[in-house]
């Protein structure tokens, strides 16, 4: 599949979040799209309501696979949407190997045994943890931790991807490895792609486009030039900056 054949992923959710009222819609596809904004805009919230671990009302769907339409009551559970999701704390199996953590994705998403078993030996070696498969959780460093949670949420054969924070945990070495690795994923597999972040850098890395989201709406949308080139909030002015050096 190609870019341009990518399927579109678009949302249109509403839902209370403590104190916050989240509104939020958009449609995305070829271009990994970064979700930015404030500590408490509802970023991971809102990628909770697209997995289907928070509910919500509105529609989010897959081209033309509904995933979520609360006018039709329509609510996919979560081991169907087939969603790949990144965690920030990447939140692996603890009691399982390298391997064991991908077999047990498969298995919960159903995927037949010749088929995942496939699968998991073409993530480990692309993903560079094939010398790793027997390895322990425990004894990864953060990096390979990483890159493990990204292989698990790719085995699924994903419709798309989220990722919440996936670098924030790393030191600024691990960091840019894994980034690495991530733009290196999002090239060779086709899916929307939503990762929420805090760092410019990492979106212009990721030559993503970017929704910034502030207390719970959002504030503007375009690429990371055309933020800088009219920012419509103090924290978007203060976000391209970090990244233009100002």
């Amino acid at each position: 599949m190609s870019g341009s054949e990518r399927a579109i992923l678009s949302a249109s959710v509403r839902g209370r979040v403590g104190t916050l009222d989240l509104d939020v819609a958009f449609e995305t596809s070829s271009r990994a799209l970064a979700i930015v904004g404030p500590n408490g805009a509802g970023k991971s919230s809102l990628l909770a309501m697209l997995l289907g671990a928070r509910g919500c009302k509105g529609r989010v769907a897959i081209g033309t696979r509904v995933l979520r339409d609360s006018e039709s009551d329509r609510d996919a559970p979560i081991e169907d949407r087939r969603l790949g999701f990144v965690p920030q704390d990447g939140a692996l199996f603890p009691h399982l190997d390298v391997r064991g953590n991908l077999g047990l994705a498969t298995e919960l998403a159903r995927v037949p045994a010749g088929e995942a078993s496939a699968r998991i030996d073409r993530l480990l070696e692309e993903l560079e943890l094939g010398a790793l498969r027997s390895r322990s959780v425990q004894r990864l460093s953060g990096g390979e931790r990483q890159r493990l949670a990204l292989a698990r949420a790719l085995v699924i054969d994903p419709v798309a991807l989220l990722l919440d924070e996936p670098l924030s945990s790393l030191d600024a070495l691990g960091r840019r490895d894994v980034l690495g690795f991530l733009v290196r994923v999002l090239e060779r597999h086709p899916v929307p792609a939503v990762v929420v972040t805090h760092d410019a850098d990492d979106v212009r890395r990721l030559d993503a486009d970017v929704l910034v989201l502030e207390a719970g709406r959002v504030t503007q949308r375009g690429s990371l030039d055309d933020l800088a080139r009219s920012p419509a909030t103090p924290f978007v002015e203060a976000f391209v900056a970090r990244t233009l050096g100002r």
